[in-house]
């Protein structure tokens, strides 16, 4: 039974067609032969213990058994395992899992997105050395579903609960749920196989042998236009002379049926020659053409051994199998119809591009692809001038089989073409071939700067098109390479095409170089910037750089990828053991495999939406910076405790067309339930609208943005996502969801901070004073000058109306004649130009001309005002008495305030008797007022009441106190019998004409 089932490996290793369900390890190059058996034991039994894990998740990943490639160091005996003897097999071959010398710990290598598979599984061959094989096995186990399903499981995950639909949460920020939009493990991985008994698998040993290579072309009448079959011819030349001694080579040429024009024949220094002449030097005129024919012809060479077939042909193929060809590349010249076999490179025919540069480019990168040496083309130049010259650089690590070549139409026209070395040596013996001159340096080479000078006939005439030189070399082991990673075919737009690129050195991926692509449509031509840990890249320091293809042809057809690759100036760099090594300079020229787009899109027409939010986050702010809405500068304010309703959104904007351009809005939505949040539809129709400030203006693709937004309410958690619109209306992807929560006792403190930093806003350290602020400053100064102009006017126009109110003398007067009286009742009196008139005369009159009240009493107060009558005498008598009045008490200017209990008269144009208050000890008189100016009537009117004649009588004084007042039945009378009167100190004050005044009194009564 053992025997059956080894002699069952054998032919599986011996027939590749039967390799169902194969699981391939290939053991890298590099990798030193140090403890090799015991190195290949523990990697059996790891792959043992982790195929079991994968078995008991019920998953849809069978390997029925698991052949490892071992490479030409590992034939030794020591590294040969006991139980099978190894057989002999390329390389080329795609491996499920490398085991390399560098990193430390199983990493899947996935450059594209959710839900597609990964290139292959790097395990480095010191994890095989430590203890705890269990959890190594677990942690292979899961590296190894991620690459095979296109999930993205952390190692500190626990795959197997993970791997539960109703134990995941789509919400936190993993990987997983950032490039799957919250869909768990078990939604993208496929449910097919059922729980059942695991069975170990069977492991088989093959070692790498010499390459061989199957050529097999088109020799239709097809090729005979546009120079097409003196190109095939032209590139191969170049193709044959890069072999590798030892490299078996077959040619097989189809029309109507194949033929072997070359059987398998190994390479050699001298047999070069004589195996490119074996091309035929022209085609065939056929009716039929069979591919298949020439196909099926190269399986018959490669029968019982494995290769590499590079299939070159412009008819149709999309009917054709690869039948047990493991290997197959296909160059479409030209390219038409899609249909591919294998690996495809299309070749353009454009006045701008040299289709023969173009085939040249893809069978170099076809050798990169199948040896596990590097041969990269360094160098390239074009010229059109008839002498020129240029310099380019070997490296110290891409030296071996340097081959400098002159491209041009007719080799003819050149006169001579040299290449000097760094030493200064001339190396002159250039070789002519149809259509290329070019010098070739087998072995090892002097690296540093080399010149090349080439000069034409000058009556040859320049060539119709551009002349170019390119530089090819070979490296061994600590090159840089690169590498393009090709596409399946594009059905539709709906998700991005990306372009990628792996740039290493050794085993070490490369940092900071700068990589290009320029991708050619059947209309279009677009240049692509590459790049390693910015989106669309998913994986930081990986070597992989990747790009969006932002512009497509307006109709079906191949896209062509070439790649440029530099040093970026000095700025790449590997590392090992921690620190940054330089890569050194270089620069590699390569063509990546083309991919077949089955739309076209109309001239004008925008189809590509921005490119997806990745690193949307949230981060709290100051409920105070209310000012800061609608700037998305890229400095972020310093984070605070979760305070406010207030938070800050910042992302890296995207571009336009994907990662290109500008983007033309945001829409920014909110909700309770973030699985609202994770569909188009969900998300417009159910989100809560969050506002952005309509001065908000998007950045350019690779900018910080930021913006504030505002929680609905407290106590609740919400989730936020933002979603972005180009000018034609396409909506990128939703972004990853970030969530906040604020309780709502944190509202009251950051209002009391709001009000905290209001009141301390100016005198924060290290702000610009707002002194120095020119526009403030004249703000402030003209306020406060119109404040100032203000209240001048307001004084002068005060001081004014003071001037022309002083101009009226105004006195307050107290009537104290009728019974009853209470001395609080003050009547201004004004003086007129008609004359001073007695308050007399506003006494009511009865019939008999007398004034009511002097003979019976009232209760009613009399009227307080009066109108004085007008003295018109003239003559030195009453300017005397004007003097006098003047003299008499100028500090008063005619008016008076006297507090109540005071008795004062009204002011009159005569000379008013002047009268001085008795020293009374009671006397609560304002001392301002000491003398008191009687109108003559008033002066008459207490002289009569006193019994005197009433002529020239002397100045009188009543005392307050036998003013005393009575009843309302009591009369005038009987108040006057009370009174006394005496003579002032002072008589010579006042002069009185009494007979003139009682004249006048009369006078006024009648």
């Amino acid at each position: 039974m053992v025997m059956f089932g080894l002699v069952l490996a054998l032919i599986a290793a011996s027939v590749p067609g039967i390799r169902s369900n194969t699981f391939t390890v290939r053991v890298s190059s590099h990798l030193h032969t140090d403890d090799c058996r015991n190195t290949l034991v523990n990697l059996q039994g790891l792959l043992e213990g982790s195929l079991a894990e994968i078995h008991e998740l019920d998953l849809d990943y069978v390997a029925d058994d698991v052949e490892v490639i071992l490479p030409n160091s590992w034939r030794i005996a020591a590294c040969q395992p006991g139980r099978l003897l190894p057989s002999r097999r390329t390389a080329g071959v795609s491996p499920d899992l490398v085991l390399r010398e560098a990193g430390d710990r199983p990493e899947s290598v996935q450059p594209r997105g959710c839900g597609d598979p990964g290139l292959w599984v790097n395990l480095p061959a010191d994890a095989l050395k430590e203890g705890n094989q269990t959890m190594l096995e677990k942690e292979l186990a899961q590296v190894l579903i991620n690459n095979r399903f296109g999930i993205f499981l952390q190692h500190t995950e626990d795959i197997s609960t993970v791997m539960e639909n109703d134990a995941y949460d789509r919400i936190e920020p993993t990987k997983q749920n950032l490039l799957c939009n919250g869909k768990s493990p078990r939604e993208v991985v496929s449910m097919l196989q059922e729980s059942g008994n695991f069975s170990k698998p069977e492991f088989r040993y093959v070692v790498e042998g010499e390459e061989h290579y199957v050529l097999v072309l088109d020799q239709t009448n097809l090729m005979d236009f546009n120079q097409r079959w003196t190109n095939i011819k032209r590139a191969f030349y170049r193709f044959i002379n890069s072999l590798q001694e030892g490299t078996m080579l077959s040619i097989i040429t189809f029309g109507k049926e194949g033929s072997l024009v070359l059987p398998p024949t190994v390479v050699t220094e001298t047999n070069r020659e004589g195996l490119h002449g074996r091309i035929p030097r022209r085609t065939e005129e056929v009716d039929q053409v069979c591919v298949s024919c020439g196909i099926k012809l190269a399986g018959d060479v490669l029968k019982g051994s494995s290769g590499t077939v590079v299939l070159v042909t412009g008819n149709q193929i999309s009917t054709l199998q690869q039948s047990n060809i493991e290997q197959i590349f296909t160059i479409l010249y030209p390219a038409r119809e899609e249909g591919s076999l294998g690996t495809t490179y299309s070749i353009i025919e454009d006045e701008s591009e040299r289709p023969v540069e173009q085939l040249i480019e893809a069978l170099t990168d076809i050798m990169n692809r199948v040896e596990d040496d590097t041969f990269a083309k360094i160098h390239k130049s074009d010229h059109l001038s008839y002498e020129f010259s240029g310099t380019f650089i070997v490296e110290e690590n891409l030296k071996e089989d340097i081959t400098v070549t002159l491209n041009v139409d007719d080799e003819q026209k050149v006169e001579y073409f040299e290449v000097i070395d760094p030493s200064g040596e001339k190396n002159i013996f250039s070789k002519f071939e149809d259509g290329m001159v070019l010098l070739r340096f087998p072995g090892s080479s002097e690296p540093g700067i080399w010149t090349f000078h080439a000069k034409l006939y000058p009556e040859a005439g320049l060539p119709s098109r551009r002349m170019s030189v390119d530089v090819v070399g070979r490296g061994r082991y600590a090159e840089v390479k690169v590498e393009g990673l090709h596409n399946s075919l594009v059905e539709d737009l709906s998700r991005p095409v990306e372009i990628l690129a792996r740039v290493e050195r050794g085993e070490l991926p490369v940092f900071g170089a700068r990589v290009r692509a320029v991708v050619s449509g059947p209309d279009t031509q677009t240049e692509v910037e590459l790049k390693d840990g910015r989106y669309p890249d998913i994986k930081v320091g990986d070597g992989i750089y990747t790009g969006y293809l932002p512009q497509f042809s307006t109709q079906p057809g191949y896209y062509v990828v070439r790649i440029l690759a530099t040093d970026n100036n000095g700025q790449s760099y590997t590392f090992s053991n921690g620190a940054p090594i330089p890569t050194g300079s270089f620069r590699r020229h390569i063509s990546s495999p083309s991919f077949y787009v089955r739309v076209g899109v109309p001239q004008g027409e925008d189809v590509i939406p921005p490119s997806r939010v990745t690193d949307l986050t949230i981060k709290a702010t100051n409920i105070s910076n209310l000012d800061s809405i609608g700037n998305n500068s890229t400095t972020e304010d310093d984070p605070i405790e979760d305070i406010g309703l207030y938070h800050k959104l910042y992302w890296t904007s995207p571009g336009e067309d994907y990662n290109q351009g500008r983007v033309t809005r945001y829409t920014v939505r909110c909700h309770t339930d973030p699985l609202v949040l994770l569909s188009k539809e969900s998300f417009i129709e159910q989100g809560f609208a969050v506002s952005i400030p309509e001065d908000f203006y998007p950045l350019p693709a690779g900018s910080m943005e930021s913006t504030l937004v505002k929680v609905p309410w407290t106590n609740e958690i919400f989730y936020y996502a933002l979603l972005a619109y180009d000018e034609a209306g396409n909506q990128g992807s939703i972004s990853n969801l970030v969530k906040v929560f604020v309780p709502e006792k944190n509202i009251s403190k950051a209002l009391e901070l709001e009000d905290e930093e209001q009141l301390l806003s100016g005198l924060k350290l290290g702000e610009p004073s707002w002194l120095l602020d020119s526009d403030k400053v004249f703000i402030i100064a003209g306020v406060s000058g119109g404040l100032i102009l203000i209240v001048i006017i307001l004084v002068l126009a005060l001081l004014v109306r003071a001037k022309k109110m002083s101009r009226t003398k105004t006195q307050w007067v107290q009537d104290t004649y009728e019974a009853g009286f209470q001395p609080d009742t003050k009547v201004e009196k004004v003086e007129t130009e008609s004359g001073i008139y007695s308050w007399l005369e506003s006494l009511p009159r009865s019939e008999d001309g007398r004034r009511k009240g002097c003979e019976e009493g009232s209760n009613s107060s009399r009227p307080t005002t009066s109108t004085d009558d007008s003295i018109s005498d003239s003559g030195d008598q009453q300017q005397q008495q004007q003097q006098q009045h003047r003299r008499g008490d100028e500090r008063v200017h005619g008016s008076f305030r006297v507090k109540p209990n005071v008795y004062m008269s009204t002011p009159v144009h005569q000379t008013p008797a002047t009268y001085r208050e008795p020293n009374y000890p009671y006397n609560d008189v304002d001392p301002s007022v000491r003398q008191t100016h009687l109108s003559p009537s008033e002066a008459e009117l207490i002289d009569r009441l006193n019994g005197g004649g009433g002529g020239g009588a002397a100045p009188v004084f009543v005392k307050p106190e036998e003013f005393q007042r009575g009843s309302s039945q009591q009369s005038l009378r009987s108040y006057t019998s009370k009174l006394t009167v005496e003579p002032l100190m002072e008589p010579h004050h006042t002069t009185v004409n009494y007979a003139e005044m009682k004249k006048r009194r009369h006078e006024s009564v009648v």
